[in-house]
């Protein structure tokens, strides 16, 4: 008996071990226990902790970030516990752990419970599972979809128990059940089929996934979600998210539209009524007030009212009111009423009013009012009235003005500058003409009867006295009856002789009667002045390499002016001759 009493070596160490714990437990429970006598005004809170520590004789261990050091606090205390003092300066979101010679200063963990509630959707006139149905509430915005069983489970809030749920699925009716305040919820839900499901395809958000980028960065589980909730829509102050469904309203962030919109990567929302702004992308699906930024593209479903700008794309579905830039691209399938500012293109389906900026393209299958300018293209289909600037510049009707080197219209009633101006409607023609500058010459008159564009090359065949003359020139047509015309030109000739060096100029002045004697064809013949300038001294003889009525008559040193004639034939290939 004596024997089974006597402790083994372990349990001797044991007890040993034991007590020292105790010991140790029992010196920290006595810390928090211990009274102070202490006051600071407006002291920082470590140093406040320091000066416990010091009349305590123990250590604080605490990490500054959830513990804040510098905030300045005020307390006055005598013969009072050192776990009240806590309390007092640190707040009842801090609790306290005792180890050896220290007190461990930690923040409360959030100890909000949660409750599944789960189920599953069923048709209510077959009972086959219902897949892809969104189970939501409109309160809390907490959503999920049924999987392929219809299966759902659903994870909410205790505190906001009980709580209506809804059920809705493109084609069927919606249809709402209870989570009571146990978390329970019917075992099944079943929805019935709507009579007419084709009404239900046209939804609102439907455009704007047949864009590549919504199709690209959103799921397919958020754009079912959102299509099968889509006459569902609320307004929240703001919205912060990493991704699309990954940020404050979940799967339920294309239902919700924000005055602020934070998108770290990007973001997918119902609607902006504020500032949008995100590192990569802004998807919406309904419209957007009043500035939207991203680093990359915005993709909008609906109208656009302010500032949008993108690094890369803008994609509206709808109208603009407002300004748009985008680095690359801006491209409206709406109404534009503003500024347009895009690095390349520029692109509208419907009319303009305002202005397009681009550094390659503007296109508009409508009418466009104000001013296009590109580093190429500018294309209207429809009236364009006001100022087309770019290299190229068509238009179907224009009302305006339009400079480039090509300047293309179905019918004019404006005026288009340019080395080569198509007029669908207008009395564009071809003149072989004898001259006293050169016997054979060929003008290529393009433009309206306002004011035509002249290309005339010419030739003085002669071996011994050869000449090539080649010009640019500007015209008016004046009508006088319905026979007789009156063209009023003025063309830059430049002349080649035997080399382009020190090559004479020469600035014409023509006034041509012009009668028609056939349907497309005149006869032109009337006098011209002419202005020559020959730099450096004159050919042999003192005479300009040109004939004329007086050719000797001197102006200033080599400077000539005479004046001459010019005879030829108009043949009009435009529809309005």
């Amino acid at each position: 008996m004596k024997k089974l009493l006597r402790p083994t070596l372990a349990e001797f160490w044991g007890s040993i071990l034991v007590c020292l714990v105790s010991l140790c437990s029992a010196q920290g429970q006595g810390f928090l226990q211990k009274q102070v006598t202490f006051s600071v005004s407006r002291e920082p809170l470590s140093g406040a902790l320091q000066k416990i520590a010091s009349l305590g004789g123990f250590y604080f261990s605490y990490n500054s970030r959830h513990i804040p050091g510098d905030s300045l606090v005020s307390l006055t205390v005598s013969d009072t516990p050192v776990r009240e003092v806590l309390d007092r300066l640190v707040g009842s979101h801090v609790y306290y752990r005792e180890e050896g010679k220290y007190i461990i200063l930690k923040p409360r963990e959030n100890t909000e419970k949660f409750a599944v509630a789960q189920g599953r959707i069923l048709e209510e006139t077959s009972g086959t599972s219902v897949d892809f149905a969104s189970v939501y509430s409109k309160t809390t915005l907490v959503s999920t979809l049924s999987g392929d069983d219809g299966a759902f489970k659903l994870r909410i809030r205790e505190k906001v128990l009980p709580i209506e749920i809804t059920v809705s699925r493109i084609g069927y009716h919606d249809t709402t059940f209870q989570i009571g305040p146990t978390g329970t919820s019917p075992p099944a839900v079943y929805l019935r089929p709507k009579t007419l499901e084709l009404a239900e395809v046209v939804v609102t958000n439907g455009s704007a996934f047949q864009r590549f980028f919504s199709r690209m960065f959103v799921s397919t589980k958020l754009r079912l979600n959102s299509i099968n909730v889509g006459r569902f829509f609320v307004n929240f102050p703001y919205q912060l998210s990493l991704s699309p469904g990954l940020g404050t309203h979940g799967r339920m962030s294309a239902q919700v539209v924000n005055k602020v919109s934070v998108n770290l990567l990007g973001g997918y929302t119902a609607g902006v009524n504020g500032v949008e702004i995100a590192g990569g992308f802004n998807i919406n699906n309904r419209d957007v007030k009043y500035v939207q930024i991203a680093g990359l593209f915005n993709v909008v479903n609906g109208k656009a009212k302010g500032v949008q700008i993108a690094g890369v794309h803008n994609n509206l579905i709808d109208s603009l009111s407002g300004v748009q830039i985008a680095g690359w691209s801006n491209v409206n399938r709406g109404v534009v009423r503003g500024v347009q500012l895009s690095g390349v293109i520029n692109r509208s389906r419907e009319s303009v009013s305002g202005v397009q900026v681009a550094g390659l393209l503007n296109s508009n299958r409508q009418n466009a009012r104000g001013v296009q300018v590109s580093g190429l293209i500018n294309h209207t289909k429809g009236n364009f009235n006001g100022v087309q600037l770019g290299v190229v510049n068509k238009a179907g009707t224009l009302r305006g003005l339009q400079f480039g080197v090509v300047n293309i219209a179905d019918t004019t009633h404006g005026l288009s500058f340019g080395i080569f101006n198509f007029i669908k409607n207008s009395p564009s023609h071809l003149s072989p003409h004898y001259s006293d500058l050169a016997p054979f010459n060929l003008a290529w008159k393009t433009g309206s009867s306002h004011l035509y564009t002249i290309l005339t090359f010419g030739i003085r065949p002669d071996p011994s006295d050869k000449l090539y003359t080649y010009g640019l020139g500007l015209g008016h047509t004046i009508p006088v009856s319905a026979r007789w015309k009156l063209q009023s030109e003025v063309v830059l000739h430049n002349f080649y002789i035997n080399s382009f060096e020190d090559a004479p100029t020469a600035v014409r002045f023509q006034l041509l009667p012009n009668l028609k004697i056939a349907k497309r064809i005149s006869l032109v013949a009337g006098p011209t002045l002419t202005y020559f300038y020959q730099p450096g001294r004159l050919a042999e003889g003192g005479r300009p390499p040109v004939s004329g009525l007086n050719p000797n008559l001197r102006m200033f040193g080599t400077n000539r002016l005479w004046l001459g004639w010019s005879a030829g034939v108009n043949i009009y290939y435009g529809k309005n001759i």
